[in-house]
């Protein structure tokens, strides 16, 4: 882990949030989820002062709307974010646990040289933006 960051945007929790119903949790997600996620994201890339997004992207794919509105706002290669949308595709949006099977499918797919600059990015109730800066290593991703 190279650098990390996170940023809260509670004028939006109402958007993205969790709510019980019948003793059942369920996500409530506002039509403008998407266009919050990109500029919460765009907002915590700046305070991290990351210009340039590498190759190997982990994004929670949080759904197929977020992923279009994050490529299309950052200016993303679609190929960056194939295993975020096989993920999303496969096993659906599971939450959080979601950039680690997409981390998983970037091992599994690539082959990485040492040094290989990766970004992993989610984004969640509150509305929350996490991000970090990782690097693979002969171990694997630090």
């Amino acid at each position: 882990l190279e650098q990390h960051g996170c940023l809260l945007v509670p004028e939006h929790r109402e958007q993205l949030r969790f709510k019980t119903v019948n003793s059942r949790l369920n996500n409530v997600l506002g039509k403008d989820v998407p266009q919050i996620v990109a500029r919460g994201v765009k907002e915590l890339l700046a305070r991290m002062k990351i210009t340039q997004l590498p190759e190997i992207l982990v994004f929670h794919p949080g759904g197929r709307l977020i992923l279009d509105t994050l490529q299309q706002e950052l200016n993303i290669n679609p190929a960056s974010l194939l295993a975020s949308r096989y993920v999303l595709f496969e096993y659906g949006n599971m939450s959080s646990p979601c950039v680690l099977f997409i981390l998983k499918r970037w091992m599994d797919t690539t082959k990485f040289i040492d040094g290989t600059p990766a970004l992993m990015v989610s984004y969640g109730a509150g509305v929350s933006v996490n991000a970090a800066c990782l690097r693979w290593t002969e171990q694997g991703p630090l």
